[in-house]
């Protein structure tokens, strides 16, 4: 998937020594069922039209055209032609522990998937078969089932070229792959923790990774550090781009006024650091983060009280929020062709939200 998942965040939990706050619960907002998604608007009013159950779910990721909704379910991933629920879905097994982390390429080709039992599998979308294995440097293939180094993140470039991949703290490297041959073309090592965020930018040219307090930007032609930003104080996951920023969710590690959890924005070209823009009140977990298609403007994160935020980066101003319940948000993304959102929460509970006619 292109952004980090909240069950990237979940794992970090487990593995780092940070005491984190999570969100409080709230009241099921109502919202009307419909049957017929609509094309995507601006509007602040968005309905369930489908919703997924008996499954447990995790990361999701939809294909460039909408034709193909993926869905991380424990040790599975589920496959859901257009997103449709009432259909059973293909399963992917490979894995012999919890898929943390999914992604499809551009031309739903391929379906990469990062594992909890430390492979990095590549799946083959026409004929959903495996694909690839994909290996860590010399010395760190796991061999013993119980001493594994888990894969945490995983992410196709945007020009179809290329695929990254990051790992736990045992080896805290992110690996680039060449999509097709698999040849292994880049090793970025010695991150301040595991690799739990990687993106590349617009132009496949650059890779963010975030290792929890600090953010890296790498050259992919050359495997050299172009930026690099520390802050012990904040944890920061959840990485997307547009045109120009790096943008991420971010929560505080401490008490600290002077760092303020909520999402952020980096330009590398005119800001020494990331600014926060949008500022949360509290800790939030502020999971996953994507734009609404053919939209380099809006935003959908999740934010307080476990909602998903759709935000304006132009207006700086909240567009519509939706959707709270007990559970926080693990993952969400926008269906391409159509504009809906798929929104996993909990572990068990899985919605398409599509805006109002």
């Amino acid at each position: 998937m292109k952004h980090g998942t909240l069950l990237i965040c979940a794992l970090a939990i487990l593995t780092i020594s940070f005491v984190l706050e999570n969100p409080s619960s709230t009241k099921m907002s109502s919202f009307a069922t419909t049957s017929t998604p609509s094309l995507a608007t601006t509007t602040d009013c968005y309905l369930i039209t489908s919703e997924l159950s008996g499954e447990s779910v995790g990361d999701i990721a939809w294909s460039g055209d909408g034709s193909v909704l993926a869905v991380a379910s424990q040790n599975d991933i589920l496959i859901f032609p257009s997103g449709d629920f009432t259909q059973d879905p293909i399963r992917l097994q490979g894995h012999q522990d919890e898929v943390v982390a999914i992604d499809i390429n551009v031309d739903a080709t391929y379906l990469a998937s990062a594992g909890w039992d430390g492979t990095a599998l590549v799946w083959n979308l026409e004929n959903y078969k495996l694909e690839q294995v994909l290996r860590k440097r010399d010395g760190l293939d796991d061999i013993n089932p119980y001493d594994v180094i888990p894969f945490l993140s995983v992410q196709f470039s945007p020009d179809g070229h290329y695929l990254a991949a990051g790992t736990l703290e045992e080896d805290r490297t992110a690996y680039v792959w060449e999509v097709g041959t698999w040849r292994e073309i880049g090793i970025y090592d010695d991150h301040y923790t595991g690799v739990y965020g990687v993106a590349f930018n617009a132009d496949s040219s650059m890779l963010a990774t975030t290792s929890v307090v600090e953010l890296r930007i790498y050259d992919i032609e050359t495997s050299k550090i172009l930026h690099r930003y520390t802050n012990t104080k904040l944890s920061m996951y959840s990485l997307t781009w547009d045109a120009e920023h790096l943008i991420f969710g971010a929560f505080t590690t401490s008490d600290a006024i002077t760092e303020v959890a909520g999402i952020y924005r980096w330009n590398l070209t005119n800001d020494i650091e990331p600014q926060v823009i949008y500022p949360f009140s509290y800790n939030a977990w502020g999971s996953a983060i994507d734009f609404l298609p053919d939209r380099t403007d809006i935003i959908a994160f999740a934010g307080e009280n476990n909602n998903v935020t759709l935000y304006d980066l132009a207006t700086m101003r909240t567009v519509t929020k939706f959707g709270a319940s007990e559970s926080p948000i693990w993952s969400l993304e926008f269906n391409p062709r159509e504009g809906s959102l798929a929104v996993s929460r909990g572990g068990n509970e899985l919605r398409i939200w599509s805006p109002c006619s």
